[in-house]
């Protein structure tokens, strides 16, 4: 069965989504959290009580990978609409059992497709230097490292890179 991208509408489940966020999110930063900031972390989802080193518009263009009527991947394009400049990827997400068979790759195309025609001038994303998939997969998509920045939960500080395609 081959996986459709497509934008998200309306009618698809906030809560399936919502899960699908999740368990990406978890896929790439399980490892750099303890289990007591995951549950705090958990808790809190979809709010999100980390604070990052850069600004993340608040509205954007959701696209979905569906596997049949499943969804096993998302990525958020913001802002929405586009200003003219670099959009932001944030977040973007593929099912842990979904990962390394292309999905991510199909997702990102179909984003900067997107981003392309809108007039935007590139891509920009940031990764936890701790997330390893995440740190491979970008330069892969033909990003390059442009920056530094960090991603906090209370005490708690994790390095990030911030990635660029300029189109």
């Amino acid at each position: 069965m081959a996986v459709v991208v497509r934008p998200m509408s309306m009618f698809e489940s906030a809560q399936q989504l919502r899960n699908l966020a999740w368990h990406g999110w978890l896929s790439g930063h399980r490892q750099l959290f303890s289990n007591a900031e995951i549950e705090e972390i958990q808790s809190a989802f979809p709010r999100s009580i980390l604070e990052f080193s850069w600004l993340v518009p608040a509205t954007g263009v959701i696209f979905v990978a569906l596997l049949g009527p499943d969804p096993v991947g998302a990525i958020n394009l913001r802002p929405e609409p586009g200003d003219g400049q670099h959009a932001l990827v944030e977040p973007m997400s593929v099912v842990d059992e979904h990962q390394r068979q292309g999905i991510g790759t199909k997702l990102w195309e179909f984003a900067e497709q997107f981003s392309r025609q809108r007039g935007d001038r590139g891509m920009q994303v940031w990764a936890m230097d701790g997330n390893q998939k995440a740190m491979d997969f970008y330069p892969k998509m033909g990003c390059r490292a442009v920056t530094s920045g960090w991603v906090r939960l209370l005490k708690h500080v994790e390095p990030a890179t911030g990635f660029q395609k300029d189109f």
